[in-house]
């Protein structure tokens, strides 16, 4: 895990994870404040509203008693009815007088009381007396409601109260809508004999509910005579909105010492909406929380550790090839501004230093190399191969001619060469000068195999690379035709890299020792006198140490092999754009 992803898992663990649970604690807690507030709001409302029909139920009990037992210089509506039954005649002066009574009697009843829109007294005989407040309503002289169905009703009620349905009734003179409750006048001094029906119209104000909450623009409330199952009052009207009764917003309970049941149902959602806005604040807070610090986080990255992860990427390509450090970084007055001009100074040190290693290497390569040219004797030797040329021609000795002829040439290659860098093709020349000795001494136990495309015969690489490796097949491998009886070479380019691989179907490398081999490949080069040898420089090892000293690390040699199948050796070294066929020749 890199430092970018570590400071991001802290950061998460220390502040956003806290942060996302107090603020997941807090809104659980929020909503269910809400939620209890709800319903502490809608079991008050309820109570409210139960207290409201109670009082108004109470205040239709307290009007009829007013009218049943009310006394004005003892003229009470129970007095005036027992006087008129007890009267043998009933003369006009006494109608007159029980209307006057009665009506004083109404008149002070509505006085406090606004819902009530008139008061009617039926006696025994059917005559009316009563008083409305609208002379243009009141029950028309001769209407006789003994036929009616609430008439029936409160006679069967016995001195219960009758409260009608809220409805249009004629009998008051009027179209509009209302409710009335009828009550009987009973005797009690007289084995409560029945003396008359009062009768009191109130307007449907009086059981009008909605005016006793706030929140009547969401909730639905009716209230219902359980007596005749109908409804008194009710605020859903054609404008009002509907809301879906459930389990958990209504509440449908009798009223306590009412002949009514009240219908409560509070839309939760809306009333939800009036704390939603501090929801939505609580989780803006929380996101522009998380916001901060994640972007607090991002811009440490950006600084700090994007910088340093810079750097390790500069330093992990440095290996291959001198990477230059972002400027940005190297102008910065901080600790990180330090660290990466002191790397890029001491990088500088370190590039200067190898390369003067590498030129004082390179130097020493080509005084060995020098120094054993000097100690042949090129002329003699290239006269004498020569005359034993011309002796195995004349002696018609093909195969002496052929080898002495081939011998003449790798020497020539090996010793005469104007540069470090040769062409693929003078290489190969050079193998199959090498082969062609190598066969007639063996007498053809093995073939020599070439899959190198021409376009790639001018390009230079650096000499004697290919001939040691093909020897090592041959004599390990092959040896000499015992074991195998092919190698191949080939080459091709990829990425920018020339590969040669050459290979044999030899008795392989058992893997103790090629383990060992690999090991022994990728030490370091070390030098010695001059003119001093390893046993091992002229072998697998002294090609790594060339390639790797002249084109730098990254390149040279690997192994593969299977002990008893053969064995593959890859030499890896760059491309040289621009070389021709031809270039670099030996003369």
């Amino acid at each position: 895990m890199n430092l970018k992803k570590k400071l991001l898992l802290s950061f998460t663990a220390i502040t956003i994870i806290p942060l996302m649970c107090m603020t997941i604690f807090a809104y659980t807690q929020y909503v269910h404040i809400i939620n209890r507030h709800i319903t502490t709001i809608a079991d008050n409302e309820f109570k409210n509203l139960s207290l409201k029909v109670r009082e108004s139920y109470d205040s239709i009990r307290q009007t009829l008693s007013f009218l049943t037992f009310y006394s004005a210089d003892n003229n009470a509506v129970l007095s005036t009815l027992r006087n008129l039954k007890d009267a043998e005649i009933i003369s006009d002066s006494d109608m007159y007088l029980a209307s006057e009574n009665i009506k004083t009697a109404c008149q002070s009843a509505m006085y406090n009381q606004s819902y009530i829109k008139g008061i009617y007294i039926f006696t025994q005989d059917r005559s009316v007396f009563g008083h409305s407040r609208n002379a243009d309503e009141s029950i028309s002289s001769g209407y006789d409601p003994i036929n009616d169905d609430w008439y029936q009703k409160t006679r069967a009620l016995n001195g219960s109260i009758y409260i009608s349905p809220l409805d249009v009734y004629p009998m008051f003179g009027g179209n509009y809508e209302c409710f009335f409750v009828s009550h009987l006048i009973r005797d009690a001094d007289r084995d409560f004999q029945h003396l008359g029906m009062i009768v009191v119209e109130y307007s449907p104000e009086m059981f009008d509910l909605s005016k006793e909450t706030a929140l009547s623009d969401i909730t639905n409330i009716t209230l219902t005579n359980t007596a005749n199952q109908s409804i008194l009052s009710t605020n859903m009207k054609e404008n009002h909105p509907k809301i879906i009764p459930t389990k958990e917003n209504s509440t449908v309970e009798p009223v306590f010492q009412t002949p009514f049941e009240l219908s409560v149902t509070i839309d939760y959602a809306s009333l939800k909406e009036e704390y939603s806005n501090t929801l939505v604040l609580l989780i803006l807070l929380a996101a522009l929380c998380l916001l901060c610090i994640f972007s607090l986080t991002m811009r440490i990255a950006r600084d700090f550790i994007t910088p340093i992860e810079k750097l390790s990427s500069c330093m992990v390509r440095q290996q291959m090839i001198h990477v230059k450090l972002p400027e940005r970084y190297e102008n910065r007055k901080d600790e990180i501004g330090i660290l990466y001009r002191q790397y890029d100074k001491m990088m500088a040190e370190i590039n200067d230093f190898i390369k003067t290693e590498y030129k004082n290497k390179l130097i020493i390569l080509d005084t060995q190399m020098k120094a054993l040219e000097a100690r042949i004797n090129s002329h003699f030797l290239f006269n004498t191969l020569e005359s034993i040329n011309s002796m195995a021609e004349l002696a018609e000795q093909e195969q002496i001619s052929i080898m002495s002829m081939s011998l003449g040439h790798m020497f020539r290659y090996a010793i005469k060469t104007d540069s470090e860098l040769v062409t693929i093709e003078d290489e190969l020349n050079h193998v199959r000068d090498y082969m062609i000795i190598q066969r007639i001494r063996c007498d053809d136990k093995f073939r020599f195999v070439e899959n190198v495309p021409e376009e790639l015969y001018g390009q230079k690489i650096l000499k004697l690379i290919f001939q040691p490796v093909v020897e090592n097949s041959l004599i390990h491998g092959l040896e000499y035709g015992n074991c195998g009886d092919e190698i191949s070479l080939s080459a091709r380019v990829s990425q920018d890299m020339l590969l040669i691989v050459i290979s044999d179907n030899g008795k392989g490398i058992s893997q103790d020792r090629l383990t060992k081999l690999r090991g022994r490949l990728q030490e370091e080069t070390t030098f010695t006198e001059l003119g001093h040898r390893e046993k091992e420089s002229i072998g697998l090892k002294n090609i790594q140490s060339r390639v790797e000293l002249y084109y730098g690390k990254g390149y040279g040699l690997s192994i593969n092999s299977v002990e008893r199948e053969g064995t593959k050796i890859e030499i890896r070294v760059p491309i040289f754009p621009g070389s021709r066929a031809g270039e670099g020749k030996i003369v």
